[in-house]
């Protein structure tokens, strides 16, 4: 199994990477591009943060993992656990605020 980076990753400086592929460290263009339009599908600005978080930290599971993980017996769990993990630290959170942001939109656009 790939190594998947959650840590912190610093916006403050140029990297040439964008902050949806630091904060969730899929460096797999495919990948990337497939988290970026699962994200986009499902994300509304009418969400709740907590449900933004989930929708986004399932998306990057499903995007390196594949969707079957998404059956798994203890998948609610795991979601649960990661989801609030980055909720606690003040900078994944904010890191997941701007991935939320960028690709949030307006449930009248999905009419």
């Amino acid at each position: 199994m790939k190594d998947v980076n959650l840590n912190r990753a610093d916006l403050g400086q140029d990297t040439g990477t964008d902050s949806t592929s630091l904060l969730f460290g899929i460096q797999d263009p495919d990948k990337l591009e497939a988290f970026e339009k699962k994200l986009s599908s499902c994300i509304f600005t009418t969400d709740l943060l907590i449900e933004a978080v989930e929708k986004m930290v399932s998306s990057a599971l499903e995007a390196e993992f594949g969707s079957a993980i998404s059956k798994g017996k203890h998948y609610r769990n795991m979601l649960g656990t990661i989801s609030c993990g980055i909720l606690q630290d003040p900078e994944l959170r904010r890191q997941a605020l701007i991935v939320i942001d960028r690709f949030a939109r307006s449930p009248e656009l999905n009419a």
